[in-house]
């Protein structure tokens, strides 16, 4: 049996997230769900009360792990923003699905945007395969 998916939705409250509190919610959870963690506009999450144990694990786990999109699921990087406000994809290479698969695609004629059309705005570059073909783009920590 598959674990279900769970979102840890964290504060981006000037106050900051408890870190300890934070660790111990995140691995109580973790055994039980696939965990996946968002704050509100990907505000970078503010730590507070580190001790010893829990800034070793927040550094780990800031360390640039790999990260993978599949198909339209680059649109879960348009809002993600560096301390200095910028996207924190600019000059990265991605790729999503192709402007010919979309258009094809029934949800198309709902979409509020073109992701190459996005990330080409955000200051990122594009690059795509031939429709229904396998493109793969592996750029620094990112694997598209």
């Amino acid at each position: 049996m598959s674990k279900q998916v769970c979102l840890l939705v964290l504060s981006s409250s000037p106050n900051g997230v408890s870190a300890p509190s934070f660790l111990q919610c995140y691995k109580l959870i973790q055994s039980a769900f696939i965990l996946q963690i968002a704050t509100p506009d990907g505000a970078e999450p503010h730590f507070i009360d580190e001790d010893e144990q829990s800034t070793r694990w927040l550094a780990d786990m800031e360390s640039k792990k790999p990260l993978c999109t599949i198909g339209l699921g680059v649109c879960s990087l348009f809002s993600a923003k560096d301390s200095d406000d910028s996207w924190s994809f600019m000059d990265y290479s991605l790729t999503g699905s192709s402007l010919g698969e979309l258009i094809i695609s029934p949800i198309f004629v709902g979409m509020p945007y073109i992701p190459s059309d996005i990330i080409f705005d955000k200051g990122g570059r594009y690059c795509e395969g031939a429709p229904n073909t396998v493109h793969v783009i592996i750029n620094r920590n990112v694997n598209l």
